[in-house]
């Protein structure tokens, strides 16, 4: 039963209410299930958005609840986020590095040790916002992911409480001020979504009016249900129900290709609104959401949420996508975890009346554990992964330096537009290899047949839209310059679909301007493009070979000329009205270099062709183009 008190004029705290841990079980149970099963649950990534709402209102009223007894100060309320964070997160880190030392390819270590960087000062949806994005290709395969959104929660609570004390020392209007804040969130969320939804996904300005919408219900609550009761007592006992619709049809009707937060998010953000909003005595909460069960697993979301990301993500980086045997484990181990965590981690740092855990430097002490746990990550990540680690130097391939991408001496000489800038230095340029990704990782190949010739070719960015692409001005600088004969052109084009082409007109328009300006023009067919990761198929650490992964390599790591032709027939159908529309224009086929008659292969012996599903290797570019000549 909930209990209203005003211990500051005008503002509200609210006593425990198990209804609400049944609705952190509903949150993270949505979680856990999109990332084990995203097909059966494809919105369950949104139980974030409740578990945001939840944690604005509850820490909200802790601290109205200490301001009205007037015993708040900032170093009580960030020592008990350190006792209520820190436990369970250090333990994930501490298991989750040991894990990667034991499991991961050096690449894949140096980059969890950046990730563990940004884990322990709070920033790491930062970094996953300059990496990417929640839904890219390499998502599932970062294990500290999810800790983005603890991030936020963090951040937060670094501005949130002077904003509150600001508040209360402008009563009475000054409790308004986090509704200001609140719409502004809003508003900026709304309309950043659909232009940047990585940005408005990750950051934190776009996803505080989330945590202030619970703040709202702590400040304002008890006056909306007086409002609400006078239209009938029953009112409040429907609003319930009503939330937890919104919240299940969220996760039923929302998915991850849907531009999101956005106007979206504000279904499982009233959903979990309403909940709170409602009485935890009514029908629905009490008999439903305050159940044994619900208020379980509750109890321990905040670990359970910790520790399956790991546990899946450590399981699809060696054996691809989980069956649902391994997936059903998984969870069973999560939850055993989380349950483990709670009780001998949580419970004794929280409220054990041991006088070591409950000294006042416990806090200071956790804090340091944290930095030691950045410093760690750090060395990993300088160490590159320790590779001594692995035997072998197949892990090597799976590299793609940052100077094979932009080399400074081609920088400093062409000065190009775009992020790609590599060239054979020889001789003057003669050749220009135009496209994204994919003529970034032709060039190794390539290259060296210009260079056969007396030639030299530089790789630069070529247009991805029609209009406001500042890359059009690297097209007319080729164009005017007549010592460049040929041009090649290459772009991800090979899993391309007639009704979704992202290079519609853009390749067309290249490729008229080109012409027009007497180039001859070389299209570089798409490499294959696999529905696996090769990274499976690499020599891993002993352990990571005792559990199976890489066994059967040859078997496991090509895929079916057959099923291939399938995946690219919509692009096959557009290469044959590129031919059709420039009969000029010449052709060369990596994709038949890459493939016998039968499969196409991700690896040659224990040689990695493919650095990721469709990124070539060094070798594999060079593959490409072993029966490459000239036009």
């Amino acid at each position: 039963m909930s209990s209203a008190k005003r211990g500051v004029a005008g503002l509200e705290h609210l006593a425990y209410r198990p209804d609400i841990d049944g609705l952190r079980a509903i949150a993270v149970l949505g979680v856990l299930l999109f990332h084990a099963f995203p097909g059966f649950l494809p919105g369950g990534f949104v139980g974030v958005d409740v578990f945001f709402v939840i944690s604005g209102y509850l820490i909200t009223a802790l601290i109205l609840q200490d301001f009205g007894r007037g015993g708040f100060t900032v170093r009580n309320f960030y020592a008990r986020r350190i006792r209520r964070v820190f436990p369970g997160l250090l333990a994930m880190l501490a298991v989750v590095w040991l894990l990667g030392l034991a499991l991961l390819m050096p690449g894949e270590l140096r980059m969890l040790g950046q990730s563990m960087v940004h884990s322990a000062y709070f920033s790491n949806n930062f970094l996953l916002y300059s990496q990417a994005g929640y839904f890219d290709t390499d998502a599932e395969l970062k294990p500290l992911l999810h800790l983005w959104s603890l991030a936020v929660e963090e951040q937060f609570y670094i501005v949130w409480p002077w904003l509150l004390w600001l508040a209360i020392r402008l009563r009475p209007h000054g409790k308004w001020l986090p509704l200001g804040l609140a719409s502004l969130s809003l508003v900026a969320c709304l309309l950043v979504t659909p232009r940047d939804p990585v940005a408005a996904f990750f950051l934190p300005h776009y996803r505080g009016w989330e945590l202030l919408a619970g703040a709202l219900l702590a400040l304002h609550g008890q006056r909306l249900r007086q409002m609400l009761a006078t239209s009938g007592p029953a009112c409040l006992g429907w609003l319930s129900p009503l939330g937890i619709l919104l919240i299940i049809g969220a996760y039923v009707g929302i998915t991850g290709a849907q531009p999101f937060p956005g106007w979206r998010a504000m279904i499982p953000v009233a959903g979990a609104a309403l909940v709170i909003l409602s009485e935890s005595a009514a029908w629905f909460s009490g008999r439903y959401l305050a159940a044994r069960p619900l208020v379980a697993v509750g109890l321990i979301s905040y670990p359970l949420y910790l520790w399956h990301w790991p546990l899946f993500s450590f399981a699809r980086i060696l054996f691809g996508e989980l069956s649902l045997i391994l997936a059903l484990f998984l969870i069973v181990v999560s939850f055993g975890l989380a349950w483990a965590t709670y009780r001998y981690l949580e419970i004794p740092v929280r409220r054990s009346g041991n006088p070591v855990l409950r000294a006042a430097w416990m806090p200071l002490a956790g804090l340091g554990l944290l930095v030691a746990i950045g410093v760690l990550g750090d060395v990993t990540r300088s160490a590159k992964g320790f590779p001594g680690r692995v035997e072998g130097d197949a892990w090597r391939a799976l590299q793609w330096p940052e100077e094979w991408i932009v080399d400074p001496a081609c920088k400093a000489a062409v000065q190009p537009k775009g992020i790609y800038c590599q060239l054979d230095g020889r001789s003057s340029v003669s050749h220009v290899l135009l496209g994204d990704s994919h003529a970034n990782h032709f060039f190794p190949g390539l290259a060296p047949r210009v260079a056969r010739t007396g030639g030299a070719l530089l790789q630069i960015q070529a247009p991805l839209q029609m209009a406001g692409d500042d890359n059009w001005a690297n097209v007319d600088w080729v164009i005017g310059r007549p010592e460049i004969r040929t041009v090649f052109v290459a772009y991800h084009h090979g899993r391309i679909h007639e009704k979704d082409n992202p290079f519609a007109g853009v390749t067309e328009k290249l490729l008229t301007q080109l012409f027009a300006a007497g180039k001859t023009v070389v299209f570089l067919i798409d490499n294959p493009e696999f529905d696996f990761d090769p990274r499976l198929c690499t020599d891993r650490p002993a352990i990571a070979r005792w559990l199976g992964a890489g066994n059967n390599a040859a078997q496991r790591c090509g895929e079916s000329v057959e099923f291939m032709r399938r995946k690219r027939v919509d692009y096959e159908r557009y290469l044959v009205s590129l031919a059709a529309s420039f009969p000029e224009l010449q052709f060369f086929d990596t994709f038949t270099a890459l493939c016998d008659d039968m499969q196409c292969s991700a690896i040659d012996g224990k040689n990695l062709l493919f650095r990721d599903r469709h990124h070539l290797t060094q070798r594999g570019s060079e593959r490409a183009f072993s029966g490459f000549e000239l036009p």
